[in-house]
């Protein structure tokens, strides 16, 4: 049954808060890019996008935790929110981001 409310919680919430819906397409997309280089082979590009996946991914993480957070409890966020939570929650998403990449790399 605790599923079950969990999933009545998240889906009030994304009803309240469609920037959770977008945050989610967004991490998605972005964790998606990975899969670039090999459209394209090119080092270059790949070390680019990688760049661009270590900064927008904590970012977005964070303002999704925070939102999401806040919706669930039964506050209604408003965009600016979004952005608040995610320059608070920045720094130590991007430490963990930094610490879990090489550890994927070597295994």
């Amino acid at each position: 049954m605790v599923t079950v409310s969990a999933f009545k919680d998240g889906s009030a919430a994304l009803r309240e808060n469609p920037i959770l819906f977008v945050a989610g397409l967004l991490l998605g997309a972005v964790s998606q890019l990975q899969y670039v280089d090999h459209l394209i082979e090119s080092p270059l590009l790949s070390a680019g996008v990688s760049l661009v996946w270590l900064i927008v991914f904590p970012l977005v993480l964070g303002g999704f935790i925070g939102t999401a957070q806040a919706a669930i409890e039964g506050f209604d966020p408003p965009l600016t929110q979004f952005f608040i939570e995610a320059r608070t929650h920045y720094f130590p998403l991007l430490l963990a981001t930094v610490l879990y990449v090489p550890q994927e790399i070597v295994s």
